[in-house]
């Protein structure tokens, strides 16, 4: 059996282990073992919590743990022991799930996660709750919160998972992902007053966007608006849309839960990206709405793994979020400013793999080329053609992938920014309105920058250093 005192211990034996060549500077990553799902985010008690899906014994997945963090800032962390570990007689995982105060007896935080037994050709899933007085130490409920006997006749009842609660008006209403008897993604939505009783409230979809299985749902207003983000298992791609294995969305329109309406204005996709999966967003003491993501994805290869690095997955920079236009803009933290250091104009040189690249751009046809010093084959491209930004990572040697482009043209000026670490790239395309997120493996430790534009085009900005 898992126990939280068999995996820190197996994790303080082993970290030694670790290879650090591609390990981040400024993003979460697992200290040892497998990462996969943002869980539980939430200000509490003056520090930011961001749990998340664990494996502590190997760099692939296996069953699931609750790693945890703390920070004060949302840019440096502080690694804690295990959260949860799957140690009851009926579980062999504890699944992704969200994080809530009790409204009764705000001192106290509750974890909500889904139960997974899996064991003998028999599957079960179900949601509970483990409950927590410092945000360190979680003590399990004894009974279930939501059994899988109380799903509706037009969902699923194995396939039942990722319980995200959040407080409306004196209610909780718990998001669960959910697909129905046609195997086509929905969200399950259940409603409690007290914490103890949970009644099935009513489904969201399934539609168009919402693949075979709906996962890690979350709910919040913002701007006016009612936003649902949500991740899709095999939604069908679209030409330049759905292009990873697996997908995560927004819904914004005019969405109550209270009174089971759910009229949806526009579906996008999230991030344009290679990597980004099952983002969860907190609420935080300054009222913003800050949004984090896995920064991998499934079924694929995983370099770190296959390499023997001892660990795999990491976060996304946690991203404020607001509406723009009918669009959810998400832009970097605005803590990461305070670890700037040195700030140089942008021009063809040698650069750090930790920095935060702002350039101002008039629409054309451009490339910047980040090449390995030691390499001149070894080099990803950012650039904009036919008026669509992209990232082509396609002569990257070590794990390349292919070319990513936004959605939306790009006719007027506009930012680029670009956040750089030592084994991804994060793009935001005019103040956050589109994002480009990969994981990109170079074995160097800085990137030559060349540049190649139409005389007409000038590339205005800065590359400033991170001292993190």
């Amino acid at each position: 059996m898992y126990t939280l005192e068999k995996g820190n211990k197996y994790i303080l034996d082993n970290i030694k282990n670790v290879n650090n060549q591609f390990r981040l500077k400024y993003h979460m990553m697992p200290p040892f073992g497998w990462m996969n799902d943002p869980n539980g985010v939430i200000y509490y008690k003056n520090k930011y919590h961001v749990f998340y899906q664990f494996y502590p014994y190997d760099s692939n997945w296996g069953s699931m743990h609750w790693g945890h963090f703390i920070s004060d800032d949302l840019i440096t962390y502080n690694d804690l022991d295990i959260a949860l570990a799957p140690d009851l007689d009926d579980e062999t995982g504890c699944f992704s799930g969200g994080a809530i105060l009790n409204q009764s007896n705000e001192d106290e935080l509750l974890l909500f996660y889904t139960k997974h037994y899996e064991e003998n050709e028999i599957k079960k899933e179900s949601q509970n709750i483990a409950r927590s007085k410092d945000g360190i130490n979680f003590i399990k409920d004894k009974l279930v919160a939501i059994d899988s006997d109380n799903i509706p006749n037009n969902a699923d009842k194995i396939e039942f998972r990722d319980p995200n609660p959040v407080y409306v008006n004196g209610n909780y209403y718990i998001l669960i992902g959910s697909r129905d008897n046609n195997e086509k993604g929905q969200i399950l939505v259940y409603k409690s007053s007290d914490l103890k009783e949970y009644t099935y409230h009513f489904t969201i979809g399934p539609n168009e966007f919402t693949g075979v299985m709906g996962e890690c749902p979350d709910y919040f207003s913002i701007d006016g608006h009612g936003v649902i983000l949500f991740s899709t298992i095999e939604l069908e791609m679209e030409e330049n849309r759905f292009k990873n294995v697996n997908s995560s969305l927004y819904m914004i329109g005019e969405i109550d839960l209270e009174k089971k309406i759910c009229n949806i204005d526009r579906i996008e996709e999230i991030d344009k990206g290679h990597d980004f999966y099952a983002p969860q967003t907190l609420l935080d003491n300054e009222g913003r709405r800050v949004m984090i993501s896995w920064m991998e994805m499934w079924n694929k290869k995983y370099y770190t793994h296959e390499n023997g690095h001892d660990w795999c997955g990491a976060m996304t920079i946690p991203r404020t979020l607001s509406i723009v236009d009918g669009l959810l803009n998400q832009y970097p933290v605005n803590t990461i400013s305070d670890y700037y250091g040195n700030v140089v104009e942008f021009n063809e040189r040698l650069i750090n793999k930790h920095c935060d690249i702002i350039l101002n751009l008039k629409p054309n046809d451009y490339v910047i080329k980040f090449e390995n010093p030691s390499d001149s084959n070894d080099y990803f491209e950012i650039g904009q053609r036919e008026n669509k930004v992209y990232l082509d990572s396609t002569n990257v040697l070590l794990d390349k992938q292919d070319l990513r482009k936004t959605t939306y043209d790009y006719l007027d000026e506009y930012e680029l920014r670009i956040l750089i670490d030592t084994s991804s790239v994060e793009i935001f395309v005019d103040n956050g309105k589109e994002a480009i997120t990969s994981r990109l493996f170079m074995d160097c430790e800085k990137y030559k920058v060349k540049i190649n534009t139409k005389e007409e085009l000038s590339l205005e900005g800065r590359i400033i250093t991170l001292n993190i």
